[in-house]
């Protein structure tokens, strides 16, 4: 396990927001088989917001290959990748429905 408790991570979904390990065993790993999908617990300061307008920390399972640690660089291929909800209107879903085509 490349993490230890207590390490600063932020996930390169969310580079904005750096959490803290608290667990390197998620409750749902019982049902995991594959070493690779275990996943470890993070402490985030801010995830969602109440009603009241603030801010509410928490907690969420995460995957290791997801998360960095702070202060490394986020790969430049997780910006130049095309997901395929990302698309909007309907000249970008031209593209990506072109896009498709040649890949094919």
């Amino acid at each position: 396990m490349p993490f230890n408790v207590g390490d600063r991570v932020r996930n390169v979904r969310r580079p904005d927001v750096v959490g803290v390990v608290t667990a390197l065993d998620a409750p749902n790993n019982k049902w995991c088989t594959r070493p690779e999908d275990f996943r470890i617990i993070v402490r985030y300061p801010r995830i969602e917001k109440k009603s009241n307008g603030q801010w509410k920390g928490g907690e969420l399972d995460e995957l290791p290959a997801d998360l960095l640690r702070t202060g490394e660089k986020i790969p430049d291929a997780f910006h130049t990748f095309k997901r395929s909800g990302s698309e909007g209107g309907v000249g970008e879903r031209m593209k990506a429905h072109d896009r498709r085509r040649r890949i094919k």
